[in-house]
């Protein structure tokens, strides 16, 4: 994720900009998902599956991640 500027990640926070492949490629490896999990709603587990995951990504995710992730989750939430 470090290879992005802010500038751009701004924009897709404020969906003025549409996430390339490698993008979407980056979060799924920043997320430890794969790619087909970002696009995936039909196999989502409980909430409370859903929570701990959340959990721990949270703890074991560099801090400047953890901020993309909470301005990303805010611009979905708008």
């Amino acid at each position: 994720m470090a290879n992005y500027s802010s500038n751009h990640i701004a924009k897709l926070e404020s969906a003025g900009t549409k996430p390339s492949f490698d993008l979407l490629v980056d979060i799924a490896n920043t997320l430890n998902v794969e790619l087909k999990d970002l696009f995936d709603f039909d196999s989502i587990n409980t909430i409370e599956y859903i929570k701990n995951n959340l959990a721990h990504t949270i703890r074991t995710t560099d801090d400047k991640i953890i901020r993309f992730l909470f301005k990303f989750k805010n611009s979905l939430l708008k």
